[in-house]
């Protein structure tokens, strides 16, 4: 990791421990009842902890980005690894987000009589992701005992490279880990892609299928009108997701966001007609067309042994950083639905915030659907790793 890159994360870091810290000083001096000296003093450091983590946040997505346009002026496929910790940063600023819309919750901001086990959960998830993340952006991720940790994933079973005894036992084997390959791509998008749906369906008790169906075609255009609300601390995490969701269309691309969305919008049409989630993933992720392709290959006179295996442990290779971007892609759903449950009481801001919620839904269910095309290979819009038919591909011998 470069000197500027470590100073950048560990700035960040430093700015969502410093509203982790806020947070829990509030916490505490709600939960013991303090003088009203020490509470207001609590509410001052968590306000001033958000000016700060604004600093950290825009200072690290700046840092993260110029690397994304350094690598595409060498024509060079933006890495896995820069990528990564974009969404790692947008899964920990929806947590953020949360801290803030509880807090406010616990200090009368929606009305309602104060739900500290709210604020607890929001404290407790930012915690456990800060010190995943502080791991995991700065290099530093230790396997434990028997155990490989990639960020939110983690294996029991440490990949180890294939050596065949003989051709025929390499193509097998390829063959086997494609399969599993694409099944994994499959599977893991689709616990995504069903809480999303789930999600997405308790706002239609807010705003009409119509203006869902248009908000989540419309990702790769302008973000909808955030809500303006009183409170302070709400205010603040409205602002925050608003923020993310704009470092996730700016990470996806907008080209993409707006590609995608029809195949969205299809997918939420077949999936509330009664299709099943994961036939529908496998179809957009071309899974047949792959395995066919992959048919062809194997099957072609000259293929070397060596390569086969290589090509069997480069599938084998995808599965960690895949399993992680599912992983924060299923947490940033479920800060999503746990904002959205606060925010949606606010009878004034109702269907601004079932809006913001279902862009922040789409955003995620567009990403997850372009990371699994992408490692599968079946439509090469983001073209951030080798999938499966690329990797297939390259068993093909020199012409």
């Amino acid at each position: 990791m470069t000197t500027d890159r470590l100073a950048s994360t560990n700035e960040y870091l430093a700015s969502t421990k410093s509203v982790l810290l806020a947070g829990r000083e509030l916490q505490a001096a709600l939960k013991t009842k303090e003088n009203l000296n020490k509470k207001n003093s609590a509410i001052t450091h968590l306000a001033e902890a958000s000016d700060q983590h604004d600093v950290g946040t825009t200072s690290y997505r700046a840092f993260m980005f110029s690397e994304i346009e350094s690598e595409e002026s060498t024509d060079q496929p933006v890495s896995t690894p820069v990528a990564e910790n974009l969404f790692a940063n947008v899964l920990s600023d929806l947590e953020v987000a949360n801290v803030y819309i509880t807090a406010g919750q616990n200090l009368g901001e929606t009305n309602e009589d104060p739900k500290p086990h709210l604020l607890d959960d929001a404290l407790n998830r930012l915690g456990d992701t800060t010190t995943t993340l502080e791991s995991f952006l700065t290099g530093s991720d230790l396997p434990g005992a028997g155990t490989v940790r990639y960020g939110f994933a983690e294996t029991d079973v440490p990949v180890e490279a294939l050596t065949s005894p003989d051709k025929k036992s390499a193509i097998s084997s390829f063959e086997s880990g494609a399969e599993k390959a694409l099944k994994l791509i499959v599977d893991e998008a689709e616990d995504v892609v069903t809480a999303v749906i789930d999600d997405i369906k308790k706002l239609l008790e807010k705003i009409s299928p119509a203006k869902l169906l248009t908000a989540l075609e419309g990702l790769g255009g302008p973000l909808a009108e955030a809500p303006r609300l009183i409170g302070q601390f709400i205010q603040l995490g409205i602002d925050k997701i608003r923020s993310v969701i704009k470092t996730l269309m700016d990470l996806v691309g907008s080209d993409a966001l707006r590609e995608i969305g029809r195949e969205v919008v299809q997918l939420w049409r077949d999936v509330t007609g009664g299709s099943l989630v994961g036939n529908l993933l496998s179809n957009l992720f071309a899974v047949q067309k792959t395995k066919d392709g992959i048919g062809e290959i194997i099957k072609i006179d000259g293929l070397d042994k060596d390569k086969v295996d290589k090509g069997t442990n480069d599938l084998a290779q995808l599965a960690l950083p895949y399993q992680n971007d599912m992983a924060m892609a299923k947490k940033a759903v479920k800060v999503i639905s746990l904002s959205a449950t606060v925010l949606l009481v606010i009878p004034v801001a109702g269907v601004k915030v079932a809006l913001l919620a279902a862009a922040a839904y789409g955003v995620v269910l567009s990403a997850v659907v372009l990371v699994g095309m992408d490692y599968s290979d079946s439509g090469r819009l983001l073209k951030r790793v080798r999938g499966v038919g690329e990797i297939a591909n390259g068993l093909r011998p020199p012409v």
